[in-house]
C-alpha cells in the first residue's frame, strides 16, 4: 500500500502534464495548487477509508476528560 506521501506524489504527477500549458507568470501560482489539491485528494481518500471501516467518529471534550462518539453501542471515556 502506497504511503500518503507517495500518493500526494502520484497525485502531482497526474496534475501537472493537465497544467503544463500554462503561461510562465502563472506556474507558481498554479504549482501551490497543484500540490494543495494532490494533498487533499490524498488525505481525503484515507479519510474516506477510515469513515467506511470504523465509521464517523467525534471526540468530545468535558474539562480534563473526553468522550468519543462512534458508531459503536456506548460512548468510550478516555481520561488524559
Amino acid at each position: 500500500m502506497a504511503t500518503i506521501n507517495e500518493k500526494i506524489n502520484q497525485e502531482i504527477a497526474r496534475l501537472k502534464p493537465i497544467f503544463s500549458d500554462i503561461e510562465e507568470r502563472k506556474r507558481d501560482i498554479v504549482q501551490g495548487l497543484i500540490e494543495d489539491a494532490a494533498f487533499m485528494r490524498a488525505t481525503l481518500s484515507e479519510l474516506k477509508d477510515t469513515v467506511n471501516m470504523e465509521g464517523a467518529i467525534d471526540e468530545m471534550c468535558q474539562g480534563e476528560y473526553s468522550i468519543i462518539r462512534g458508531n459503536t453501542p456506548r460512548p468510550r471515556c478516555t481520561t488524559p
